[in-house]
C-alpha cells in the first residue's frame, strides 16, 4: 500500500500522521507539520493482518479529526530513523523525549477562573464628578424644582397691577419690552390676579400682530374688567385663542 498522510489542525495543534504497508511490514510516521517527526515499524504474521490493522488505524485517526491530504500538501519532513515496535493490535505514538541536558517538564493543570474579591471602600469616602457650570445646573434643576415651594400669594390689588402695567417701556420701534412678564407676573398669585395677567398677556400678544396698544391703554381697560377667580375650560380656551371677547 502506498503512503497515506493525514493532518490534524485545531487551535495551536498542527500535526501529521502517515502510514504505509510493504508486505507484512507496517510503517507509521508522525509529528508536527514542518518537522521530521518520528517513525515506527511493526511486523505482522501476514499481509492480510497488516492491511486490516492499517485500515483500523486510519479509521481511528479520521474519527479523531485527521483529514487525508493530497501530494501537494503532504508534510515535507523526512522520517526519522525507525523504531521497532512490539507486536500489538495498534501502533501507539510514543511520547517525545526531552532534549539532552534539559529536564522534562510536566504541564500544570490550568486553575479555574475565580471571581475577584470586591475592593473595600474606605469609610467616609466622597465621590465627585467634575461638571462645568451648565451641566451642573442641568443636573440640579429637577431636584431644585421638586423641592421648590410657592410662597403664599399676596392679596390682589387691581390698581397696583394696572399702574405697574402702564409703566412698561417700549423700544424705539414701538414694541413692548419683552421682559415685562418676568418682571411683573409673580410666581404665586390669587385666582383674580391670575385672570388679570392672563388677559394682559393674551391681549398684548394679539395687539402685536393686529392693532398695537399702548401699555397705559391696556392698563386702563383691565382696571375696569370685572374680577374672576375661576374659569371654565371653555372660557380659558376662548381667551387663549381669541375666539370670544371678554366682557
Amino acid at each position: 500500500m502506498s503512503r497515506r498522510e493525514f493532518h490534524f489542525s485545531e487551535g495551536t495543534s498542527n500535526k501529521f500522521w502517515a502510514i504505509e504497508v510493504s508486505g507484512t511490514t507496517q510503517k507509521v510516521h508522525f509529528g508536527k507539520v514542518g518537522t521530521t517527526g518520528q517513525a515506527q515499524t511493526k511486523e505482522f504474521a501476514s499481509e492480510a493482518e497488516a492491511k486490516k490493522a492499517t485500515d483500523k488505524l486510519i479509521a481511528e485517526k479520521v474519527k479523531k479529526g485527521y483529514a487525508e491530504v493530497t501530494d501537494g500538501t503532504k508534510s515535507a519532513g523526512t522520517p526519522a530513523p525507525t523504531v521497532k515496535a512490539k507486536k500489538s493490535d495498534d501502533a501507539e505514538e510514543p511520547k517525545a523525549k526531552p532534549a539532552k541536558g534539559k529536564k522534562e517538564t510536566v504541564a500544570e493543570p490550568e486553575a479555574e477562573p475565580t471571581t475577584p474579591a470586591p475592593v473595600p471602600v474606605a469609610a467616609g469616602l466622597t465621590r465627585t464628578i467634575a461638571l462645568d457650570a451648565d451641566d451642573l445646573r442641568a443636573a440640579e434643576w429637577p431636584k431644585k424644582w421638586q423641592s421648590r415651594t410657592r410662597p403664599e400669594p399676596r392679596p390682589f390689588n387691581r390698581v397696583a397691577c394696572a399702574e405697574a402695567l402702564a409703566k412698561v417701556s417700549k423700544d424705539k420701534h414701538g414694541y413692548w419690552d419683552h421682559t415685562w412678564p418676568t418682571q411683573l407676573v409673580p410666581a404665586s398669585m390669587t385666582g383674580e390676579e391670575a385672570y388679570f395677567w392672563l388677559l394682559a398677556l393674551t391681549r398684548t400678544a394679539r395687539a402685536y400682530y393686529q392693532n398695537p396698544i399702548q401699555p397705559g391703554e391696556l392698563a386702563l381697560a383691565l382696571a375696569k374688567e370685572p374680577p374672576k377667580s375661576k374659569l371654565t375650560v371653555e372660557e380659558a380656551i376662548g381667551i387663549l385663542t381669541g375666539s370670544i371677547r371678554e366682557e
